[in-house]
């Protein structure tokens, strides 16, 4: 009797724990009952989802959304940034929501749709006699309402001018006179001319070499950061724009440091009242490459253990943290749009964008440009005096003079004989001075874009270019025969590890097809012989 006794005590308490027992007496666990008191609410600034302690959901919750037991609020929580993921994983689940995050959500749905938005309605100042694309417009009026901004739409949609844009919006309720600009070197001088272009307020500037100035705006690129550390760091900025924002990917880096501090020294990271980081390539490669930003731009939006077990497959062993795993891509996409993140590709813009787009890279002041300098003048002094001699070449004819219109004609053909001759040696020259300052700027968009055509004339030029990228590059010019021009397209054509293809002009302009990229860089322009 006493066994039996126990065995019906053990029936009720599992009775209890909303369980029932097998024909034979052993208990068999049932929770359905837990699904009654789930629910999922807005509060205080958090997500709070909340079950019962024997529910078998919290496993799989915390599995799927690293939700964290909050012993205070007595429940699983959340930031806000998470709410796109949390109600497909409580719909799925049969929780009930409160209205508050149900708001939560609507209005993460609508900034997902923003943030890939191609047109807007909004009045943004600009220049007298300058248009922005619909698209931009949708761009600018996005990061305008936000303190931090990632504009990460595809190369050649110009994030450039959205962020100008965005100082323009700022600038309707005060001039901004503290405005930092970091880049590549090689784009310092592009983003001087593109502001004073479509900045609509009169602006000065300082492309920080030495020292900062009491300029409105400074543009300085990341190699020189540290040089300057104190002024960047004791200065609050009305606007940060971080442009190729990816060459902030690897947190250890000097470059990276200087930006976004580091909690280990407690190195204080830029501080600016807006904040926009631009790149055509926000993960290069996995999703680890993208903490760095998002811990500058959205601190509160993970923590570095979530962010690296949810996004990097992270796991931790012997000591040790492997997070070169890339999972959850999906969610990660959301969540960026939800928050920081605009990103628009060419294609859904295609009806937008004009036939081509050019931009012409300036050089920085040294032997480059004093290269570039000499071929200008040599060639403007030999245009004058081409000029000249077909002035005389006319006025022979309109003399009638046979002898003298025979000797101008003479004089002519050797001028412009010796002309092309001189010319040509003098951009031979300056295509040579050009080559590292061609490769770092191909570097830099081969960090954003698959691949890429390089057009040149100089066989030297390209066999430098070529020698350079040539694990990954193909070359194609005059000398090859109908074979190798045939293999050298079609392994840019088709071999994802061949992202480069180096071309004469000449022998590469015509009869091919080079549809694997959209991107052509010319090294140098072929004149047309005089």
């Amino acid at each position: 009797m006493g066994e039996l006794t126990d065995l019906k005590k053990l029936a009720e308490k599992y009775k209890s724990e909303g369980t029932v027992s097998t024909a034979d007496n052993e208990p068999k666990k049932d929770f359905s009952w837990c699904k009654n008191y789930r629910t999922c609410i807005f509060a205080n600034g958090m997500i709070e989802i909340r079950t019962k302690y024997v529910d078998p959901i919290n496993q799989s919750m915390y599995e799927t959304l690293k939700a964290k037991w909050d012993p205070e609020r007595r429940a699983r929580v959340l930031p806000k940034t998470n709410v796109v993921n949390v109600y497909s994983f409580c719909k799925e689940n049969n929780f009930k929501f409160d209205f508050p995050f149900l708001d939560v959500y609507k209005q993460a749905l609508k900034d997902i749709e923003r943030s890939k938005a191609v047109s807007a309605k909004i009045d943004i100042p600009r220049p007298e006699g300058l248009e922005y694309m619909p698209f931009q417009i949708a761009g600018i009026k996005y990061a305008s309402n936000r303190e931090s901004t990632l504009i990460a739409d595809e190369m050649g949609l110009g994030k450039t001018i959205q962020a100008i844009g965005v100082i323009n919006m700022l600038e309707t309720k005060g001039k901004l006179n503290k405005i930092l600009v970091i880049c590549p070197a090689t784009l310092k001088k592009n983003w001087q001319k593109e502001m004073q272009k479509w900045l609509v307020l009169e602006h000065t500037f300082n492309i920080v070499k030495t020292e900062f100035d009491d300029s409105d705006i400074h543009i300085i690129n990341y190699d020189v950061l540290k040089k300057h550390r104190d002024v960047l760091h004791n200065t609050l900025w009305d606007v940060l724009i971080c442009d190729e924002s990816h060459y902030l990917k690897n947190y250890k880096s000097a470059r990276t440091i200087e930006v976004i501090g580091n909690w280990k020294t407690k190195q204080q990271p830029i501080q600016a009242n807006t904040k926009m980081f631009l790149t055509g390539t926000p993960i290069l490669n996995r999703p680890l490459e993208l903490w760095t930003t998002l811990s500058y731009l959205a601190p509160k939006m993970f923590d570095w253990r979530n962010y690296v077990t949810r996004f990097c497959g992270g796991t931790y062993t012997d000591g040790f943290w492997d997070i070169k795993g890339a999972t959850n891509l999906d969610e990660l996409q959301n969540l960026l749009r939800s928050s920081i993140m605009i990103r628009r590709l060419k294609n859904d813009v295609l009806t937008e964008l004009p036939k081509k787009r050019r931009q012409v890279i300036e050089l920085p002041a040294n032997e480059a440009i004093t290269a570039v300098k000499k071929e200008k003048e040599a060639w403007d002094a030999k245009e004058k005096l081409i000029y000249e001699l077909k002035m005389a070449v006319e006025l022979a004819k309109l003399n009638d003079n046979q002898e003298q219109y025979n000797s101008a004609v003479n004089r002519l053909k050797e001028c412009a004989s010796v002309a092309f001759t001189d010319i040509a040696k003098i951009r031979h020259e300056t295509a040579v001075a050009k080559i590292p300052y061609v490769i770092a700027h191909l570097e830099g968009c081969l960090e954003e874009e698959d691949k890429i055509i390089v057009m040149a004339h100089h066989k030297d030029v390209i066999n430098a270019l070529y020698d350079h990228f040539k694990d990954i590059a193909v070359k194609l010019t005059g000398e090859d025969n109908v074979d190798a021009k045939d293999l050298a397209v079609t392994k840019f054509q088709n071999d994802p590890n061949i992202r480069v293809f180096i071309g004469s002009i000449k022998a590469a302009g015509l009869g091919i097809t080079l549809t694997a990229s959209s991107h052509v860089v010319f090294a140098e322009l072929d004149r047309k012989s005089v």
